[in-house]
């Protein structure tokens, strides 16, 4: 990856763990469907400005489901029904292996050993990172989890192949799912209106960002980079959003971590590296012993000379 994809990855996975923490502040006024289905709602103007992505209407419905329904829901109806930060995080990240494994099968991306190796090294730093937390999970919480990891994934593999512009991929997806999440949410968590009455300015600057930083700015920057590079590269870099998620939890709410949790960082980092790196060296190695002389000749004719 060259060092601009690289920012953007890492800009990408920045938001979306800033995001961790904003909708756990989110999800303590709004109900989690409803909260998710704001943060759909004030993109919808925005298709009047972007054109709808290049690709059949049935995929683009589907990537919505995916990606803007069930992932989103899943994850905040985890956070709303008591399950810990650590364990969210983690089994979020599960995504990571589910996508390797479904780009292997059906991208004919073959994970190397040196990735698959830094994944492991980073799931390692994954579990230093959370465990403080406390793992705590009930029922509701891991099913909503393991269904939002493998929505994640299916839809990453679709936007793999779809290969969209980014910003119209988000803005179209936020407005399918918008209204049809809306009803869901009016029906199944009573009507909206007592929440959007008493909500504080505080609560939407939670929806806006949602909305607007984590949900469009992050995810065109993922797509972006997922349309540059093999899925087995990009989704590595995921495992890098509990450590934003802790960070920005230490700088704005105040939240103080044991010495496991940086060692952690540093393991996640490591792992990174490794999935990064190696394969990189392996290749420039590789082309380097396959580079003919530059003239074959010039040996024989200062030899004459």
């Amino acid at each position: 990856m060259t060092a601009k994809n690289i920012t953007i990855c890492l800009l990408s996975v920045a938001l979306l763990g800033m995001n961790v923490v904003v909708s756990k502040l989110g999800v303590q006024h709004f109900p989690p469907i409803l909260f998710a289905s704001l943060r759909l709602m004030i993109l919808l103007p925005l298709i009047a400005f972007f054109p709808r992505p290049q690709m059949p209407y049935k995929t683009l419905m589907l990537i919505s489901i995916l990606w803007a329904m069930i992932y989103g829901v899943g994850m905040n109806v985890a956070l709303f029904s008591g399950i810990s930060a650590g364990a969210t995080v983690l089994m979020l990240q599960s995504s990571t292996f589910i996508s390797i494994i479904l780009a292997g099968l059906f991208l004919n991306e073959r994970p190397k050993i040196p990735q698959w190796t830094g994944v492991v090294i980073g799931f390692l730093g994954l579990y230093l990172v959370c465990k403080h937390q406390g793992l705590t999970v009930n029922m509701l919480g891991f099913l909503a989890l393991l269904i939002s990891s493998i929505s994640f994934s299916l839809g990453t593999l679709l936007v793999k192949k779809s290969n969209p512009d980014p910003i119209n991929m988000m803005v179209w997806m936020a407005a399918i799912a918008a209204i049809p999440m809306f009803l869901i949410s009016n029906y199944w968590e009573g009507t909206f209106w007592q929440y959007v009455q008493t909500a504080t300015a505080f609560d939407w600057s939670m929806v806006i960002f949602a909305g607007c930083g984590s949900m469009l700015l992050g995810g065109s920057c993922w797509i972006f980079v997922l349309n540059s590079h093999n899925m087995t590269t990009v989704m590595p870099f995921r495992m890098l959003i509990p450590v934003f998620a802790c960070t920005f939890a230490y700088l704005l709410l105040g939240e103080r971590y044991p010495s496991s949790t940086v060692l952690g960082g540093i393991v996640i980092m490591l792992g990174l590296a490794v999935t990064q790196i190696i394969p990189t060296l392996l290749q420039n190695l590789g082309s380097s012993k396959h580079v003919p002389d530059a003239d074959p000749g010039s040996h024989s004719r200062s030899s004459r000379t």
